[in-house]
């Protein structure tokens, strides 16, 4: 296809004489002339050029006008373009009718009158330019319209990403603020709680101190001093269990690791646990290996069985059992607590090891304590490196925790503070 600008026109006759003879009649319309002396010249002319117009002598050998007019305008790219026949002699209307079925756009006669010529040639020139004109303005306006959709499509993503940040912002502000009013309802209750479960044995403390320093004859001393050091016993471990607390918050916990046989801590924990569990006629049966060493800290390995196993006594109802089972199992300590106990709910297992904690009971069935026992074997565990999971069927049924730690713990002085 030319990529000329000037428009081209092509003419047809098997004379040169009278290319030459058309070429000087349009010679003064802004065209420029492709000439071609036989059909095939002028099928292989259409199809290396974008033609405004042919000027097609009808009368040529091998294949008249109307013939090749025919296979112009089969080809889809040139089906469209003007064809005026130019005819030696008068022609009849049946000639004249097949024209115009091949496309013809006119008939002239010669001797040609160049006007009459020029005239037609140069309609066909002009509405070229125009039509070649607008496409360009159209495919200019069909570039700017997908360059708007574009736009547009752009600005709609910009907009819907805009409103879902906004959603999640909005969304992430509300659990932000339901968060903050959850930890200020817990920091509310844990206060509460803390006054009270503080109160308690600093009350009966006072009393009994009162009453012995009063003078009055007491019927068994050892009994009242017994009183006594249990409850300074429990408010001891509740300040202890605050300030372990706080001490893993801030990171100021590091393991002392050495070799340490559990099953010695296992029967330590339960010597110290026995006397709780059977004043509320809770039996607690026990089944581990022995002997079972780990590397590990002794003291907070002894901490996180107290905390867990308390734990599942604090809860189980009297005529209830605790069973403790230890062991290796793939190269780690595991340890199975499993009570029948009252259970969990299942929508507060995800918050049963999160500090200050506690599952929502009636006054009367309040189990006491500052809920802070299982945070705190979670952050000792996970100190360890190992794991430590709970499971439910539900209300009544009761629960089992499972510990799960490396044979050989490290401690790492620059540990960063535990996610609380």
């Amino acid at each position: 296809m030319s990529t000329v600008a000037v428009p081209e026109v092509l003419i047809v006759d098997d004379q040169p004489r009278n290319l030459d003879a058309l070429e000087a009649m349009l010679a003064p319309i802004d065209c420029r002339l492709v000439r071609a002396l036989s059909a095939d010249e002028a099928l292989l002319c259409v199809v290396r050029h974008e033609l405004a117009a042919i000027v097609l002598d009808i009368e040529m050998p091998d294949m008249n006008g109307i013939e090749l007019a025919k296979l112009i305008k089969q080809r889809k790219r040139s089906q469209h373009v003007p064809v005026l026949f130019l005819t030696a002699h008068r022609v009849d209307e049946q000639d004249v009718l097949q024209g115009y079925g091949v496309g013809a756009v006119d008939y002239l006669s010669k001797p040609i009158n160049q006007e009459i010529l020029r005239s037609k040639v140069g309609v066909f020139v002009d509405l070229f330019t125009k039509t070649r004109a607008l496409a360009r303005l159209n495919d200019v306006l069909q570039a700017e319209i997908a360059e708007r959709q574009k736009a547009q499509a752009k600005l709609q993503e910009i907009n819907l990403d805009l409103e879902r940040r906004v959603e999640e912002r909005t969304a992430a502000l509300s659990r932000a603020r339901d968060e903050a009013e959850r930890q200020s309802r817990l920091k509310d209750e844990f206060l509460a709680t803390l006054s009270h479960e503080l109160r308690t044995p600093m009350n009966a403390i006072l009393g009994w101190l009162a009453i012995l320093d009063s003078g009055k004859a007491v019927k068994d001393v050892y009994s009242a001093l017994a009183i006594v050091r249990r409850n300074a016993d429990l408010q001891a471990k509740l300040i202890d269990d605050l300030l372990d607390m706080n001490r893993l918050m801030t990171g100021g916990v590091t393991l002392e690791v050495g070799n340490v046989e559990v099953s010695a801590l296992l029967q330590a924990t339960l010597q110290t646990l026995r006397p709780s569990a059977e004043a509320k006629g809770v039996q607690m049966i026990a089944s581990f290996d022995h002997p079972i060493e780990i590397v590990a800290d002794a003291r907070r390995l002894q901490q996180i069985l107290w905390n867990v196993v308390h734990n599942a006594v604090k809860f189980t109802e009297r005529g209830g059992r605790v069973e403790i089972r230890g062991g290796k199992r793939d190269d780690a300590l595991e340890i199975l607590v499993q009570d029948t106990g009252r259970g969990i709910r299942a929508e507060f297992l995800p918050h049963l090891f999160e500090r200050f904690r506690q599952e929502e009971t009636s006054p009367s069935t309040r189990a006491g304590g500052l809920g802070l026992g299982l945070s705190i074997a979670r952050h000792l565990v996970e100190l360890h490196g190992g794991t430590i999971s709970a499971w439910s069927g539900g209300a009544g049924t009761g629960a089992t925790f499972v510990v799960r730690l490396p044979a050989s713990a490290r401690s790492d002085p620059s540990a960063r503070p535990v996610s609380v």
